[in-house]
């Protein structure tokens, strides 16, 4: 051969080479690029509400594990919440943070690892960014699906599963037949249109697995290269998290080779060369016996790859958590101790609230009662204490200047309306609320209650006299809870028997507007800007005037009350 032509032709390979691999190195500085501008921002794809929840929902199902309650979730704002703390590469990640929220942990020694491996992610960027990238693998709605071949029934393969690959080798001699004898395209075409009919009817009956399946490989692979990663590192607590992956061994194995050919793939984009692929495989039953020979290695291997999901979901989470730590001003690592009535929270902001007044709150063996006009910051006060609460024992991570409680589980009552679909009136709806709080306030485990204007469904005479009842029995001394309420109730903290702290929020009325500064003062409101309001309204002067001689007709009859009731308690 020519020696000029074979030069051209190494000449040319060489640089078919070097622009396919500059390519590449292209995509990945751009990737890591966009990968480092991306931290300490939430997920730049949000998962879907139901697909956040889904791992949790199906794990709940059989799992006795303490639950924050549908309705406490909603009552704090969690979802919102966890979309500012959501900073996850995949969906595991964001499903196995969502858990966390809704199921906080009991134990000091699991936060404490938690919160080591977060530090060591916070500064070991390079390690970091390396899961990171192998964790975008699992970013797809499909990967969000995974939950269903560990935590549901996998259908029974069919007795009749042997006629697929059959069925397949057929295909192939009758294709290759017809190439050499043309009068066999007779027994192909029926034997196509058989395997056709074959792969529409097994698709519609594994409906519901062909997305997990199309990633499930993804994660048996991912998993063992985030293992890998970990293993090359220093991090003790990051080894500890990823030993699952590594003690997984022949099972592993088995699942990588069983599952690398499950695709399922669906055509979208109306490329000719991807509908024949994709007709290819409905003829041979590909994916069909895949799915087949696969099936029995996932029912095998259930719990590993259920093990798998979790360590490479929590791995994610805690890379998330750190980039969230990178995101706002103010936080700290939690305290606990073994006092359950003590709690002392320093300088707090409500996490989707960063620009808000901080406050901070002590308490000692005593409930919480907390006055004020609405709009003054009553409700987000209660909200951001349960919320930190819950932080401390999920997430390590508080949005204050310190935290220090014991471990508490967390129910609220804030969020009530009537239900007109289901004939539930307002009134109806707390009352079976409180009913529970009272049942889980005889238990032994301690727990944060937060009840935001408890009982406004019914009149004043039978909702402060149920209030009272019903706070002094959650605030028993020697019971081991914590009660927060917000009130309007000005006759209710003179009737308490059992010792609660009293504090306030204030607000003022300027120029004819009412101006709140959120900031907690000890004591009960005394102000009467409602009123001046009406005045500034231009109320007419005897209607103001009468409400504030009826203001002050009341407030003395309450201290004439409240005189009578210490004399009786003195005298008893």
């Amino acid at each position: 051969m020519d020696p000029l032509i074979v030069i051209i032709v190494a000449t040319a390979a060489t640089a078919a080479v070097g622009r396919t691999a500059a390519a590449a190195y292209r995509r990945k500085s751009e990737s890591l690029d966009a990968l480092r501008k991306s931290w300490g921002h939430p997920a730049a794809r949000a998962p879907k509400p139901e697909d956040a929840r889904l791992y949790h929902d199906l794990r709940s199902a059989d799992d006795d594990t303490w639950t924050l309650g549908d309705r406490t979730w909603n009552d704090l704002f969690m979802p919102q919440v966890f979309a500012q703390i959501c900073h996850t590469r995949s969906a595991p990640g964001g499903q196995i943070l969502y858990r966390m929220l809704r199921c906080p942990s009991f134990s000091t020694e699991e936060i404490s690892n938690r919160n080591s491996v977060i530090e060591s992610l916070s500064v070991k960027s390079g390690q970091r960014e390396n899961l990171q990238q192998l964790l975008d693998a699992l970013n797809s709605e499909d990967a969000a699906q995974l939950p269903n071949l560990f935590l549901t029934e996998m259908p029974l393969r069919p007795a009749y599963w042997w006629a697929c690959p059959v069925l397949t080798l057929l295909m192939i001699a009758a294709i290759a037949g017809a190439i050499f004898n043309h009068g066999l395209v007779i027994v192909t075409i029926p034997l196509m249109i058989t395997n056709l009919a074959v792969a529409k009817v097994f698709r519609d009956s594994v409906d519901a697995w062909i997305h997990p399946l199309r990633v499930c490989n993804t994660l048996v692979r991912q998993s063992r290269k985030v293992a890998e990663t970990v293993n090359s590192g220093d991090c003790a607590g990051l080894k500890r998290l990823v030993q699952p992956i590594n003690d997984a061994g022949p099972a592993l194995a088995e699942l990588d080779r069983t599952t690398r050919w499950l695709l399922f793939e669906r055509n979208s984009s109306g490329d000719p060369i991807m509908i024949l692929v994709e007709y290819i495989n409905m003829i041979l039953l590909l994916d069909v016996n895949s799915f087949l020979f696969a099936m029995e290695a996932i029912r095998k291997h259930h719990v590993v790859l259920g093990k798998l999901f979790e360590t490479i979901g929590m791995v994610d989470a805690l890379i998330g958590v750190a980039s969230y730590r990178h995101s706002i001003k103010q936080w700290c690592v939690p305290q606990f101790h073994a006092n359950s009535r003590k709690m002392s929270l320093q300088g707090a902001l409500h996490p989707i609230l960063p620009d808000g007044v901080p406050n901070s709150l002590e308490i000692d063996d005593h409930g919480i009662l907390i006055t004020g006009s609405n709009m003054s910051g009553k409700t987000t006060f209660i909200r951001t204490v349960a919320i930190n609460t819950l932080l401390a024992q999920s997430i390590a991570t508080c949005t204050a200047e310190s935290y220090c409680a014991e471990m508490m589980g967390v129910e609220s009552s804030i969020g009530r309306s009537d239900s007109l679909s289901e004939g539930r009136s307002f009134y109806m709806d707390e009352v079976e609320t409180i009913g529970d709080f009272l049942e889980e306030a005889d238990g032994e485990a301690p727990c944060m209650f937060i009840i935001d204007e408890i009982f406004r469904g019914t009149n004043t005479t039978e909702r402060v006299a149920a209030s009272k009842a019903v706070l002094d029995c959650l605030n028993q001394p020697g019971r081991s809870h914590i009660v927060l309420i917000s009130t309007h109730d000005v006759e209710l903290p003179n009737l308490l028997e059992t010792p609660f702290d009293r504090y306030h929020f204030r607000e003022s009325v300027v120029e004819g507007e009412l101006e709140f500064d959120y900031l907690l003062r000890p004591g009960l409101s005394s102000t009467r800007n409602a009123l001046r309001l009406l005045e500034s309204r231009g109320y007419p002067a005897e209607v103001v005037a009468d409400a504030m001689a009826t203001a002050r007709k009341i407030e003395d009859g309450l201290e004439q009350r409240r005189s009578l009731l210490e004399l009786e308690r003195a005298g008893s």
